[in-house]
């Protein structure tokens, strides 16, 4: 989830050794989409058994225990054992040497797609206006 990810960008590097962090996390999550889910056949047979074992899962505690501990092992490989240096606050969180502006090449495909769309239902229409001129002839 989201709260997750920013758990564990903040830890890595905006938190020094001390535990003290510029920013603030709600322990009370916002969700506006709901972007994880299971996906099962219509009547699949395992469906109700495996509701059941997912809800033990979360009531037990034991997802929430692995995923703080799975946030807490990113974090130490993210920080990789260095300390925290005013300098880091200045900077963005990522790497500037792996990020790249995305320019209108990166999208040319989604381009190609809508024109495409565009001819297919240029050509649907055309067609059922002729449909419709030799229907009325």
């Amino acid at each position: 989830s989201p709260k997750f990810h920013i758990t564990v960008v903040i830890d890595s590097f905006y938190t020094d050794n001390l535990g003290q962090t510029p920013y603030y996390v709600t322990s009370e999550g916002v969700h506006v989409l709901h972007d994880f889910g299971w996906g099962f056949r219509k009547g699949a047979p395992f469906r109700q058994r495996f509701n059941q074992l997912s809800l033990q899962l979360k009531e037990s505690g034991i997802s929430h225990k692995w995923i703080y501990e799975v946030i807490a092992r990113r974090v130490k490989e993210n920080r990789g054992g260095t300390t925290l240096d005013d300098e880091k606050f200045q900077t963005d969180s990522y790497n500037a040497k792996n990020t790249e502006v995305l320019r209108l090449y990166h999208l040319q495909g989604a381009f190609y797609f809508m024109f495409l769309g565009y001819v297919i239902a240029a050509a649907v229409l055309l067609g059922e206006q002729i449909h419709i001129l030799l229907a009325a002839l």
